[in-house]
């Protein structure tokens, strides 16, 4: 019984330090990680006339105008059920040139026809894999200015950057599994993609709640992530796997 005490302490301890030090190799700033739900303040009923069918929304939203163009990168299939491709433009290219525009009153409800927070010209397209192929899209994109060089901005409260993801939830009913994943991983390690969810609207066409998230990236282009890769020994692998 004695050694069995003394092996119960001694693992105590093990995992006491081995806490210590993971908190001190990766320096975990949790405090900084702003959990939408929580943070959110109730909004007074909206009094506002509204048009038939415009959308009065409490979350943030986000209207994103083609200017007629379809967003490539849909998946395709033939009369078989064979998958055949992505979309593109006519011109062959994968992603548009697009803009839009962040409705975000921390007091009101949200309006197309209100007066954008934030707005940047976008380059667009659809993403993922088999996700593709589903009803509801998720997309990639990239903040512009109007000579095409990156445009870095705080969207809905996260921090500066010119690439975000906006996921879709489809195969997820409830919404919440990337929401909630990405918030549980922030508090326990040094850095997870921060997210908030938003209502998307695209060419007039309500698309539905999106969550909107921090996409990794790495190296000097405005990194998200503080690391490096010695080429010599790494050239058939990425930075993420």
């Amino acid at each position: 019984m004695k050694y069995k005490s003394i092996g119960a302490i001694a693992c105590i301890a093990i995992l006491l330090v081995g806490a210590l030090n993971w908190n001190l190799l990766f320096d975990l700033t949790t405090e900084k990680r702003v959990h939408q739900h929580l943070s959110y303040v109730p909004k007074q009923k909206c009094e506002q006339t509204h048009n038939d069918g415009e959308l009065c929304t409490h979350l943030p939203l986000i209207s994103i105008d083609t200017n007629g163009q379809e967003i490539p990168g849909k998946g395709m299939k033939d009369e078989n059920g064979k998958h055949t491709g992505f979309s593109s433009t006519p011109d062959g290219n994968d992603r548009i040139t697009a803009s839009m525009r962040i409705m975000d009153s921390e007091t009101e409800y949200n309006h197309t026809s209100d007066e954008s927070t934030v707005s940047s010209d976008v380059i667009i397209h659809v993403r993922g894999n088999s996700s593709r192929f589903f009803e509801k899209s998720g997309y990639r994109i990239k903040l512009i200015d109007k000579n095409g060089n990156n445009n870095p901005l705080s969207l809905l409260g996260m921090d500066k950057h010119q690439d975000w993801v906006l996921h879709g939830p489809y195969l997820d009913k409830t919404l919440i599994r990337n929401y909630m994943m990405y918030n549980i991983s922030g508090e326990i390690m040094g850095y997870a993609p921060n997210v908030r969810f938003c209502e998307v609207v695209i060419n007039g066409e309500y698309e539905g709640v999106y969550v909107l998230t921090e996409m990794i990236t790495a190296g000097k282009d405005g990194a998200r992530l503080n690391m490096s890769v010695d080429a010599k020994d790494n050239t058939y692998t990425g930075y993420l796997l």
